[in-house]
């Protein structure tokens, strides 16, 4: 246990450190017309955190690796004094309002008392538009 809280420290340092991947430079384009505008290359989506049943998910974001792979993450902390059964939790990420993709993570297990997990999911297309994702536990 102390060594999983140890890399979650670490892990977590990491996230804080590099802004999550978040690449904020600007790139100066040219158009046809001879005049250049500024773009913000930002692929990074994090949307607020939220509690089911005692767990907390937080710490959601999305980002792009360099092949264009969209990189779900989030973290689901127990902050309760008992540990709690998990079969499955399942996402579900909109765009203004319109349902975009619903994945699932098998858990079949506990997240014990006070212990978080991370979870990551890969997805090959474009979710820098998401705005909102929702949750359920079973």
């Amino acid at each position: 246990m102390k060594k999983f809280l140890i890399g979650l420290i670490c892990l977590m340092t990491v996230f804080t450190l590099t802004g999550c991947g978040k690449d904020t430079k600007k790139e100066e384009t040219t158009t046809n017309d001879n005049t250049t505008t500024e773009e913000t290359q930002n692929p990074s989506v994090a949307l607020e955190d939220q509690e089911i049943n005692g767990l907390t998910f937080e710490n959601f974001g999305i980002t792009k690796d360099s092949d264009d792979i969209s990189i779900v993450y989030f973290e689901v902390s127990n902050y309760t004094e008992e540990p709690k059964t998990v079969n499955k939790i399942t996402f579900t990420l909109y765009t203004q309002g319109v349902e975009i993709v619903t994945l699932s993570e098998d858990i079949n297990g506990e997240i014990d008392t006070y212990e978080t997990k991370i979870f990551t999911e890969n997805f090959d297309a474009d979710l820098s538009k998401v705005d909102e994702v929702k949750y359920t536990v079973e």
